[in-house]
């Protein structure tokens, strides 16, 4: 009975410990001074260093950069004193050869039979690239919020339900909105609510709605938009589906004031029927007048 018990003991050590080597993600436990007890390959490849290297270390701080240092000791000192059972934070490790990694630690207090804290056991995940690939979408982010606020034509974008997901300054001086007002609000019926006879306009019939959500474009040179201030606005529009990982999340919609086009037109238009009524009376008095003559 005692050499099976042993077996089955032998064979559970074996196999937490091939789980602990094997693991992809930086296991390691800790004493409560904050000295390395056992690492597995996983933190000595994340870390350049070996375990022994690890063990001799006096405190883990020495590998932690000197930024994150405080703040770290201060939530590690809150588990140790058993304040806490677990903790999760995110920092920068100095590596054997200079570089800087960034972790994401979760820890786990360990107490003995009596409740007192022994251990403390840690994961850790190397996140540095995917820090690293947040940074750069984070920079592209603010160029094209820049973009988006110093040019002059309105853009704003969609989802799937025509709800505001974004909205730039020109757009919002366009309609009379301020970002906060428009922003989740459903666009079609901010700004599309009904035609100038006053009838209804329902989303459905707009050929922008329709488009986008078959992953095409769409440019509608002449709509009508409403201002806040009940004002309709002439505009030309045009559309273009979001398109992320295959699928269609929204739109991004563009939107220009052709107020004064349309001012330019109308008196090309007056210019021209005056000009066809003026040459109507001269050609009918050249008429009369040649027959006068005849006669």
């Amino acid at each position: 009975m005692r050499n099976r018990v042993q077996n089955s003991a032998q064979a559970n050590e074996q196999f937490f410990r091939s789980i602990f080597e094997n693991a992809q993600i930086g296991i390691s436990f800790f004493n409560i001074k904050g000295r390395a007890v056992f690492s597995n390959r996983a933190l000595h490849e994340m870390l350049g260093y070996s375990g022994e290297e690890l063990k001799r270390l006096e405190t883990w701080d020495e590998i932690v950069h000197p930024d994150d240092r405080a703040s770290g000791a201060e939530r590690y000192a809150d588990l140790v004193q058993g304040k806490r059972d677990s903790d999760e934070w995110e920092q920068r490790f100095v590596r054997r050869d200079g570089s800087i990694m960034v972790a994401n630690e979760r820890f786990s207090l360990l107490r003995d039979a009596s409740g007192n804290p022994q251990y403390v056991a840690s994961l850790m995940e190397d996140i540095t690239e995917k820090k690293r690939a947040q940074e750069e979408r984070n920079q592209v982010a603010k160029q094209m919020e820049m973009l988006l606020e110093s040019t002059g034509q309105g853009i704003y974008g969609i989802d799937l339900h025509g709800n505001c997901t974004f909205i730039n300054r020109a757009t919002c001086e366009l309609v009379g909105y301020r970002p906060d007002e428009a922003l989740g609000r459903n666009m079609h019926d901010l700004v599309h609510h009904h035609k100038l006879d006053g009838s209804v306009y329902p989303v459905d019939q707009c050929p922008i709605y329709r488009a986008f959500k078959k992953g095409e474009g769409c440019c509608i040179d002449t709509e009508v938009i409403w201002r806040r201030d009940g004002i309709p606005i002439p505009v030309q529009y045009s559309s273009f589906p979001i398109i992320e990982d295959g699928t269609i999340t929204g739109a991004v919609v563009t939107v220009v004031d052709i107020t004064e086009r349309k001012r330019i037109e109308e008196k090309l238009g007056a210019s021209e029927q005056l000009f066809r009524a003026v040459r109507r009376t001269t050609h009918r008095s050249r008429t009369r007048c040649s027959d006068c003559r005849s006669s």
